[in-house]
């Protein structure tokens, strides 16, 4: 049985294997399967997978947006491998486990999960997807879908009243009751737009599950009892550039452990700059407390409370110059009501070439 209202149970569903791919580097920093470059012969109409046609189409160079998921990655060949069999394993259960002939519009977001996504979505027959609509969020997924041949959609053509049927999207940390960290790449706002306009939303990432030997933990550990144990890099914030130092002190004296402006490395000089023309802020905190806990809910960093996920988002959005922040919590959609921004299921590909899932 499944409970709601307090502390959401996490249950193993199912498992699935999946097959290994020799891997080849790409320019974005990051590693996708050989096979996503040949030429599909499914018959669904289409020449080639997404991946082929960007690295064809000489007017949009695929290069790193900045060095901040780069210094995340495996150092040898093999982890990252793993670590993409793993992506790949998760979209494709996600995308069986959720996406129907029967919907309309479908969010897709952003992060090198999704890529594997679009990638199963784009070997559907074509007259199934030609009826749906596809809405990115930001210019990655953007460029993923057109390249796929999908029909790029956005929240301003969906009717009033109407809702996305189904979000996916991926996570850079995500706790036991799937709160979620996003903002690794820089798309949070527009991610969260999307996932609260849809009637579910679907989280993709991958789990430890490998020896740390042979897959460092750091690169391949996504889930955590509790948000900010494993990603150390710190809750992304959109900020407005001209109130960034403002935020940057009152983040210090909420607690937060040397927040920074989050810079392009060496393919940008100065910050990275948002899809929506803003900064964005990395700022760490001490693990986060569970909602549910004997934690105060509005905890002071100077009586060395912990804050809770819940009570943390509502405080930072009330930061002058603070557009959104990449902490997802509150109620998820289950039901289909909407205006959610915690997934109803999490699907997590396993270093063995499984896939854990678990459910709000």
């Amino acid at each position: 049985m499944l409970m709601r209202g307090h502390h959401i149970q996490l249950r193993r569903l199912s498992r699935c294997s999946a097959s290994q791919h020799a891997l080849l580097g790409v320019a974005i920093g990051q590693y996708y399967p050989t096979s996503a470059f040949k030429l599909n012969h499914n018959g669904n109409g289409r020449n080639s997978s997404p991946l082929k046609t960007l690295m064809q189409t000489n007017h949009l160079p695929i290069t790193p947006f900045h060095n901040f998921h780069s210094k995340r990655m495996g150092s040898t060949r093999t982890n990252s491998a793993t670590v993409e069999s793993a992506k790949q394993a998760a979209a494709k259960r996600a995308v069986d486990g959720h996406l129907s002939s029967e919907h309309r519009w479908v969010g897709i977001g952003s992060g090198s999960t999704i890529v594997y996504l679009v990638d199963t979505i784009s070997k559907w027959e074509k007259g199934l997807t030609d009826r749906m609509k596809f809405v990115p969020t930001g210019e990655q997924s953007r460029l993923l879908i057109e390249a796929a041949g999908l029909r790029l959609g956005s929240l301003s053509q969906l009717p009033r009243d109407e809702l996305l049927d189904v979000c996916f999207d991926g996570a850079d940390e995500i706790d036991r009751d799937l709160n979620l960290i996003k903002g690794g790449g820089a798309c949070l706002l527009q991610e969260k737009v999307v996932a609260t306009a849809s009637k579910k939303f679907i989280c993709v990432a991958v789990e430890s599950g490998a020896d740390p030997c042979v897959l460092p933990r750091k690169d391949y550990r996504k889930s955590s009892d509790w948000l900010c144990s494993n990603w150390r890099q710190g809750v992304p914030i959109e900020v407005l550039p001209s109130a960034a130092s403002r935020v940057l002190a009152e983040l210090r004296r909420l607690g937060s452990i040397n927040p920074s402006i989050r810079q392009g490395g060496t393919q940008k000089a100065g910050p990275v700059v948002t899809d929506n023309s803003m900064w964005i802020i990395d700022a760490p905190f001490p693990a986060l407390a569970a909602e549910t806990g004997t934690s105060n809910s509005n905890a002071d960093p100077n009586n060395c409370l912990r804050w809770t996920s819940g009570a943390l988002a509502r405080r930072l959005i009330r930061i002058p110059g603070i557009i959104e922040t990449g902490l997802f919590t509150g109620h998820d959609n289950y039901g289909g009501r909407g205006g959610a921004e915690r997934p109803v299921a999490v699907y997590l590909g396993l270093a063995d070439g499984g896939v854990e899932v678990f459910e709000a």
